[in-house]
């Protein structure tokens, strides 16, 4: 690498660090705009995503902590949804679904209902979900 030249990790964390700010500001359509612009090069991004949700879902089952639960298989829905597996995003997201209701969270305000988090919940595959609202109208 030449002097003044950025490795690919580098880009990578920089365009994650400006996602973080535009979920901040709440400006989801520039989120994923930056995260699959970002991914193209990286295709193995969605797999490791994928992989880290299903682990995550795997030690919160240990754990029974169905907050941490409930993000990561909306995670997965949200995977399923970019690769237009629909019919996947629904189970996803159905589960998510059941998981807000045993938790007594309301699912319109799932990712704002924990203090910390800086997602708002406002990402394409939840909200089409939750609206009933195609892709997911003709799944069942």
């Amino acid at each position: 690498m030449f002097e003044g030249q950025l490795s690919s990790d580098s880009v990578l964390w920089f365009t994650v660090r400006k996602a973080v700010v535009a979920s901040r500001q709440e400006n989801c359509d520039l989120v994923r705009e930056l995260i699959r612009k970002a991914s193209e090069p990286f295709q193995f991004f969605c797999d490791r995503a994928e992989s880290y949700f299903t682990a995550a879902i795997e030690a919160c089952n240990m754990q029974s902590n169905l907050a941490f639960k409930a993000l990561s298989m909306c995670g997965l829905g949200e995977i399923a949804f970019a690769r237009s597996n629909f019919v996947l995003a629904t189970q996803r997201f159905k589960e998510t679904l059941s998981l807000c209701t045993e938790m007594g969270v309301p699912p319109q305000h799932f990712h704002n209902c924990f203090p910390f988090d800086t997602l708002p919940g406002k990402f394409k595959g939840w909200v089409l979900f939750l609206e009933g609202q195609s892709p997911f109208t003709h799944v069942t």
